[in-house]
């Protein structure tokens, strides 16, 4: 499946904001709470150097997601958008979907949690995100529909960001340890 999305760095008052917004168009909030994250690779990296991601996604109290990300091989149209082919199955238990891994040969190279809202609005989805004490709001689904929701919800595409979640992490530890050397 195609997977379009675009993510927006906002202060904490727009993030209120976007909730309220999100409340009062009628959008649905299916799931709120603390998600963790684990990525996996082969030793050689051979999954990153292809521009694969294969990641265990825990929504406690919800579900159990395997999911594989291959990013496109052409150059992305827009800088406001992610595109990518995502893969993705429900599984049983976080920890067995971990033993299958590393039984397969896979090790774990990250993990990371965050606070995640999931809201749905008609065709799209609505992430609601708190990351390392920033605020997120990431939209998922066809442009057209992200581009109408962003407007309707007043963020400023100069604050849009492709960055994964994994590559702001690690420049945040990396600017916290400059600062602390």
């Amino acid at each position: 499946m195609k997977e379009i999305e675009t993510r927006f760095e906002v202060s904490p008052p727009v993030f209120r904001h976007v909730r309220l917004k999100l409340a009062a168009l009628g959008a649905t909030c299916i799931w709120q709470g603390v998600e963790e994250n684990v990525f996996f690779d082969t030793p050689g990296a051979a999954l990153a150097s292809k521009g694969i991601s294969l990641r265990l996604r825990e929504w406690r109290g919800h579900g159990v997601y395997l999911t594989l990300k291959v990013n496109s091989p052409k150059k992305q149209k827009g800088k406001c958008y992610k595109e990518r082919e995502e893969y993705q199955v429900l599984v049983d238990t976080f920890s067995s979907m971990c033993g299958i891994l590393r039984a397969l040969g896979f090790a774990q190279v990250e993990q990371y949690n965050k606070s995640r809202e999931h809201w749905k609005l008609g065709g799209t989805h609505i992430e609601l995100d708190r990351v390392c004490g920033r605020y997120f709001v990431e939209i998922e689904g066809p442009r057209t529909a992200i581009n109408k929701l962003v407007k309707t919800l007043g963020l400023d595409w100069k604050n849009a960001t492709t960055q994964s979640y994994r590559a702001l992490i690690k420049e945040l530890r990396r600017k916290k340890t400059q600062t602390t050397s």
